[in-house]
């Protein structure tokens, strides 16, 4: 059914699941981590000057949002290499 052709892609058109693997493997962490420190950020800045602890929240929120992406990205691949490899096609 995923292989049907309406007329309306390109014949071939196909993701590059290596490079959203890669990209997914290197960001996942970086977003998390980006998250945690926000987080931090944000529980300081009620003491110091600077921007409201709203805004750090904010930021984290997103980070952390963009990670569960990367994550979630991550099991759709590995899904779809074992699709592939089931039905014999290759994953590149």
């Amino acid at each position: 059914m995923r292989w049907r052709h309406d007329g309306s892609e390109p014949r071939w058109a196909r993701s590059d699941l290596r490079l959203r693997h890669l990209l997914s493997l290197l960001f996942a962490p970086i977003f998390a981590l980006g998250g945690v420190l926000l987080l931090l950020l944000g529980a300081e800045a009620a003491a110091t000057a600077g921007p409201p602890p709203t805004l750090y929240t904010a930021l984290a929120v997103c980070c952390f949002l963009l990670a569960l992406v990367a994550l979630v990205d991550l099991y759709v691949i590995r899904r779809r290499r074992r699709e592939q490899q089931r039905w014999y096609r290759s994953s590149s």
